[in-house]
């Protein structure tokens, strides 16, 4: 939980501090309960993902954030990752017939 609470203080400098402001222990026990079935992956990706929060998140917006796609950079930023397009077969006869009454058309 330290590591994720000063990963908070890092990305919302005062509005975390004052949240958890004298209930750092009550913070830290609420949070490890909260959170103890996620992995340290999730744990990690969630973290991530804060880093578009203006505001600190909730226990519960948190453990949402645990359950969301990765986030991988490319180097230019996060992207998604797309699975390739389906192959169509396509029959030269009816393509080319088809081209020829778009060429007529545009006459």
């Amino acid at each position: 939980m330290n590591r994720i609470f000063k990963q908070f203080q890092i990305l919302y400098g005062s509005r975390w501090a004052t949240e958890i402001a004298g209930l750092e222990n009550e913070y830290v026990k609420r949070w490890r309960e909260g959170l103890h079935e996620m992995t340290k992956a999730q744990l990690k990706n969630a973290v991530v993902h804060c880093a578009a929060l203006e505001w600190p998140p909730s226990i519960s917006e948190f453990k949402t954030l645990c359950h969301l796609r990765p986030k991988r950079s490319s180097g230019y930023g996060a992207y998604v990752e797309f699975s390739s397009p389906p192959k169509i077969e396509v029959n030269e006869d009816i393509a080319k017939e088809e081209i020829n009454k778009m060429k007529l058309h545009l006459k």
